[in-house]
C-alpha cells in the first residue's frame, strides 16, 4: 500500500470556502473597530483644539480662531473664505466655530463617504455634540455617546 500525502479537491475547496465566510463576517467588523477608533482621534484632536481656545480665552478675554491658538496638530494648514482657518489631517477637518451666536471651541469633521459623516465639537461650556449623516456617521456618533435621541442630526453629550 502507498501512504499518500496529499489533498483532495473536496478538502481544500471546504478550507478555501471556511476562509471566504471568516473574511466575510471579520472585514465588517475590522472596518467598524477601525472607525471607532478615528473616531476617539477625533475626540483628542477637539479636545486639544478646544483646551487651547480657553487657553487663548483666558489670555485675550475672547475665543480666537484656530491661527492665534497655541495647538500642533499634524496636518497640512487651510483657509475656508476669509475667517475660518484650521487642518486638515489624514482623517479629519479640524477647526473652530461660530454658528448662530454659539463659540464651538473645537471641532473635527470626518467625510466617510458621499452619504456618511459625523462631526464631533465642543462649545464653551463644555457640552460635546456629535452631528450625524447616514447611517455609518449615526452609528459611530451613538457609539461615542451612548445615546440614541437627536435633534437635527445631532446627538449632544458630557
Amino acid at each position: 500500500m502507498k501512504n499518500k500525502q496529499a489533498f483532495t479537491l473536496i478538502e481544500l475547496l471546504v478550507v478555501v470556502l471556511i476562509i471566504g465566510i471568516l473574511a466575510a463576517v471579520a472585514v465588517p467588523q475590522y472596518k467598524w473597530a477601525v472607525e471607532k477608533a478615528r473616531a476617539a482621534e477625533a475626540m483628542t484632536l477637539t479636545k486639544a483644539i478646544a483646551d487651547a481656545n480657553r487657553i487663548y480665552y483666558m489670555a485675550n478675554g475672547s475665543y480666537g480662531d484656530y491661527t492665534d491658538l497655541a495647538v500642533d496638530i499634524p496636518g497640512t494648514f487651510y483657509t475656508w473664505s476669509d475667517s475660518v482657518h484650521g487642518v486638515v489631517t489624514k482623517y479629519f477637518n479640524c477647526r473652530t466655530r461660530t454658528a448662530s451666536g454659539i463659540q464651538y471651541l473645537g471641532m473635527c469633521n470626518r467625510r466617510i463617504d458621499a452619504n456618511n459623516s459625523y462631526s464631533i465639537y465642543v462649545d464653551s461650556d463644555d457640552q460635546w455634540y456629535c452631528a450625524v449623516e447616514g447611517e455609518i456617521g449615526e452609528k459611530i456618533c451613538r457609539h461615542l455617546t451612548g445615546r440614541s435621541e437627536k435633534k437635527g442630526g445631532v446627538i449632544s453629550f458630557q
